[in-house]
């Protein structure tokens, strides 16, 4: 480990999802006033302001979203608003498994809206009159339906052969571009498992710990994978969040996960890696004051590791902090670029040198003046910005048309 953790930016736009938040004090200003019918329009503009125009039939009155592999229906009627996510088709046999972990899903994970069987399709449902849409209740019930709808229909179909009620609406990427975000991928893991074969040697089982999520992070930060991956990767990162489980076993799991981002294929890459629109963000919302709390131990670890001239702890405390706030938190574009920043040049550096940057990082959001970060280099930020606008825009125009035509055979 003689060179700092490498670097790859994004394939597409910013993690930063952008939301209204004139939409948003409106929308609960309506619902105050009992403006029912505009507060639930505010709200849809909270989320995306194409929703509203891009996303409805003619008559406003069905909103048909893509969120991942899902769909997302809602549909205001006699002053009620139904929510309704398209799951699976029961296949006709072996259904039981799928009945009981619907079941499982409803009791463990669900909040007010379920999983209910309709003629032998499985749906999530909520519905409820629009003085009770409360805009803090929406938004919670539409993260549950859509965080679970989008995680367990890839998982229902390969282990099931349950069938999709309704095809994802993604656009897939161009085979060579493919074929290199895959190669990328496999490096990372390839990377993160010397990481951990050396931190064993070193008896530092922290720090191989850490590897492990620095490296899905580094994966879900460079291709915002979907499907079977996305989900593998969630269930080595609760693994390694688990007190009941051991530290052979967390790293056991670590080791499983990236021999199986090695042996991934073209075809199966093809349903991991596409390009996907999110109605709701898993990530908590956070601003420049709630960084700096956040950050507050990290830096202060990451300076007395420092001090004693263990560069590589340092580095790595950082890197595990810096890779955390880009998973879980919708960090702000202006500070999400002062991130990938400092991860780019910390990049096969040094370690004492890359401990150095990722410090630099720590402390801008520590310090939190209200100043811009001061780049020494801006060549990379500035092409990220223009590449990441060229793409939502290219993105978008394709979600316009394909909903162009998916819409005609929903709402009837």
């Amino acid at each position: 480990m003689k060179k700092s953790i490498s670097y790859y930016s994004p394939i597409n736009s910013s993690l930063y999802k952008e939301l209204n938040i004139s939409a948003w004090n409106s929308c609960v200003d309506n619902y105050e006033k009992e403006n029912y019918q505009q507060s639930l329009v505010d709200f849809l503009n909270y989320l995306d302001p194409n929703i509203y125009e891009h996303y409805s039939n003619p008559e406003k009155t069905i909103f048909t979203i893509p969120h991942g592999s899902s769909i997302i229906i809602l549909k205001v009627e006699n002053n009620h608003l139904f929510i309704e996510a398209p799951f699976i088709k029961l296949p006709e046999a072996k259904f039981i498994p799928i009945l009981r972990k619907c079941s499982e899903i409803n009791f463990s994970y669900m909040t007010l809206p379920n999983i209910k069987l309709l003629d032998n399709e499985m749906k999530f449902v909520y519905d409820m009159p629009l003085e009770l849409c409360n805009p803090w209740k929406i938004y919670d019930i539409l993260q549950n339906v859509t965080f679970n709808a989008d995680k367990y229909d890839d998982e229902f179909v390969t282990k099931f052969n349950a069938e999709r009620m309704v095809e994802p609406m993604v656009t897939n990427y161009e085979s060579d571009k493919l074929a290199e975000y895959l190669k990328v991928c496999k490096e990372i893991a390839s990377e993160r498992v010397e990481n951990i074969q050396h931190f064993e040697t070193k008896r530092n089982l922290n720090n191989a710990i850490d590897s492990i999520f620095i490296g899905i992070s580094q994966i879900r930060l460079y291709c915002n994978p979907t499907g079977i991956l996305l989900n593998k990767m969630d269930e080595t990162i609760d693994t390694l969040y688990d007190r009941n489980i051991n530290m052979i076993d967390k790293l056991k799991a670590g080791k499983v996960f990236f021999k199986f981002v090695e042996e991934i294929d073209m075809a199966d890459f093809s349903d991991y890696c596409n390009i996907t629109f999110n109605l709701i963000s898993n990530k908590r919302n956070t601003n420049r004051t709630q960084l700096e709390n956040w950050v507050e131990d990290y830096l202060g670890n990451s300076e007395e590791a420092y001090s004693v001239e263990n560069y590589i702890e340092s580095a790595f405390n950082s890197y595990y902090a810096l890779y955390y706030a880009l998973s879980y938190f919708n960090i702000e574009s202006r500070d999400e670029k002062v991130i990938l920043y400092g991860l780019k040049e910390a990049a096969q550096k040094d370690w004492q040198e890359a401990a150095e940057i990722l410090i630099e990082v720590l402390d801008f959001f520590y310090q939190n003046t209200g100043k811009d970060f001061v780049y020494k280099n801006t060549n990379h930020t500035n092409k990220q910005a223009d590449d990441a606008g060229e793409s939502i825009h290219d993105y978008m125009k394709q979600y316009k048309n394909i909903l162009s035509g998916f819409l005609s055979g929903f709402g009837k």
